[in-house]
């Protein structure tokens, strides 16, 4: 991988999945290795166009449910089934998130 990572998939110490461009790497922390690198769309294999480069996010709770966000969209995805369960706009399915909060400011 370059010098930075767009995200990260926590699973658990032995299994994070580190997103770079266009590339998924599984680490195993406990170990302190790579366990195995590929590209999105081969690990991934239905996963949309827009999502196969440059996430800005990726959520890992199971293998049925992972969440990919990419600029002002999200993929909802089951890696196990290789389909996908949704994709919509981030605005759509969590209103007021892209949007300054006052008690934020």
């Amino acid at each position: 991988m370059a010098s930075k990572v767009d995200a990260l998939g926590w699973e658990n110490w032995e299994r994070m999945w580190f997103v770079k461009g266009d590339r998924i790497v599984f680490y195993n922390a406990k170990d302190n290795e790579v366990r195995s690198e590929n590209l999105l769309k081969q690990q991934f294999t239905k996963v949309p166009p827009a999502f196969q480069n440059g996430l800005d996010a990726f959520g890992f709770e199971n293998w049925e449910r992972l969440w990919m966000f990419k600029d002002e969209q999200y993929c909802f995805y089951n890696a196990k089934a290789q389909e996908i369960r949704e994709v919509r706009q981030i605005k759509a399915q969590f209103p007021g998130i892209l949007e300054p909060q006052p008690h934020m400011a």
